[in-house]
């Protein structure tokens, strides 16, 4: 299929965004930037309404974050089930989700619990989940496919559209404005500024990171990735790069403490703080006004009230919109929690600020602001700033660069009960970082 036969609907702003897609799955999933009170009145309303909504039958739906629709177990069971829902005589057919997970290069995750997997692989998942139930659908409807999906994957969209279009049935790709956009970014002032960003030292010995829960050890030794050992030093702003599912935001919730690491993982210049690329998920369901008085707790008003001013300020001139900033016209703006969020990181004593695809939630402009309004407002600080992503945006902002690549460590006959990794994660300096050889689905 050629990526021009993609029906595309653009919008400015995340919130305009989400709304459109919710009228297409008849308002069932409650706003989750406004606060707790207003989410739990609108789950409520969901609630008290039912689930067996006319407008949803026969609807296929992958939401902004992917996962979020990915209820059961295991790849297996997600996409039985999707077969079922299609009305297929044999929903369990273990040779045909078999195929299915093989051209969605699942092969090797398809009975793996689903809370293992990367952000890649259920990007994959959600993607071979639409496929899957195509037999009974009646429409597919997208949220922002181009803010998770790499360039190396975008395959994998057009083999599920195709699906839908050999039937004759719709597709609906809701995204933002610029997000399909390949050009590099360039800064309004210029490149050159950006070189002049501190230096760190990445430092990884023996460093393993367990996968899922404690539960999992029931039935065997514990899921671990480890990443290889290595000494990196890069210079900020830094760009990671590689494909979905290779192992980019396992290693900046290393380096975070985000997740528990044994043996070291670190930043040596200090600590490392992150932003996660679905920053709903970590404000925990705070509004911003509840966002900016946490940080405020936290940092000290006067503080705080200075980074936001410089953050607010670059912004602007980087390009933004002051119209989305302003509180009384910005309301519970996903790009406002963001700013927030950074701000109060930066209060703090920090060696390397991390953003994973900063992109997610905002218009190419947006994003393009926000990430040059980061980088002026960390370096004034004298912290490092590293940026995690897919997109063919940064090369011209990235003063270094590092390539991740995943490397299988499956388990033989012959290895039972020995402990070695599900997967290494092997990190270099420069380089673009595709798929690595055997990981192209």
């Amino acid at each position: 299929m050629d990526f021009r036969d993609r029906q595309i609907t653009y919008f400015e702003t995340f919130e305009d965004r989400e709304a459109a897609f919710n009228r297409y799955v008849a308002h069932l999933i409650p706003v989750k930037t406004a606060g707790p009170g207003r989410f739990w009145q609108e789950f409520r309303r969901i609630a008290d309404q039912g689930l067996n909504n006319p407008p949803t039958r026969g609807l296929v739906y992958i939401l902004a974050n992917p996962r979020d629709g990915l209820v059961y177990g295991t790849p297996f069971q997600v996409l039985a089930a999707a077969r079922m829902v299609a009305g297929l005589a044999s929903p369990g057919d273990t040779a045909a989700i078999g195929r299915l997970a093989a051209e969605f290069g699942l092969r090797d995750q398809l009975h793996l619990p689903i809370r293992t997997l990367s952000g890649g692989e259920t990007v994959k998942l959600a993607l071979a989940r639409a496929k899957a139930g195509v037999a009974g659908s009646s429409a597919l409807v997208i949220a922002s496919p181009f803010c998770w999906l790499s360039r190396w994957n975008a395959p994998l969209l057009d083999n599920a559209l195709a699906a839908f279009h050999e039937r004759g049935l719709a597709t609906h790709l809701l995204a933002l404005s610029g997000e399909d956009e390949t050009r590099d970014i360039m800064p309004l002032g210029g490149g050159e500024q950006w070189k002049r960003g501190p230096a760190f030292n990445l430092e990884f010995a023996a460093a393993r990171i367990h996968l899922g829960l404690a539960l999992d050890a029931v039935d065997g030794p514990p899921a671990y990735a480890a990443i290889s050992d290595g000494r990196l030093k890069l210079h900020s702003p830094c760009l990671v790069t590689g494909d979905n599912g290779q192992g980019k935001t396992l290693v900046a919730k290393a380096l975070s403490g985000a997740v528990a690491v044994k043996g070291r993982a670190a930043v040596a210049e200090g600590p490392a703080r992150l932003l996660f690329q679905n920053v709903i998920t970590q404000t925990l369901l705070r509004s911003p006004a509840a966002l900016r008085h946490a940080a405020r707790d936290a940092c000290g008003s006067a503080a705080l009230e200075r980074v936001l001013a410089a953050l607010m300020d670059a912004f602007q001139r980087h390009g933004g919109d002051p119209d989305r900033i302003r509180p009384r016209s910005a309301g519970d703006s996903l790009l406002v929690s963001k700013l927030y969020m950074v701000a109060a990181r930066l209060c703090g004593r920090l060696a390397l600020l991390i953003l994973d695809e900063p992109d997610w939630g905002l218009s190419r402009r947006e994003a393009a602001a926000f990430v040059y309004a980061v980088t002026e407002v960390a370096h004034s600080h004298g912290a490092a700033l590293m940026l995690v992503s897919h997109k063919p945006w940064w090369q011209t902002w990235a003063a270094s660069s590092m390539a991740v690549a995943k490397h299988s460590g499956r388990l033989r006959e012959s290895d039972a009960g020995v402990d070695l990794p599900r997967f290494t994660i092997a990190l270099q300096p420069g380089g673009t970082g595709g798929p690595a050889a055997g990981d192209r689905p």
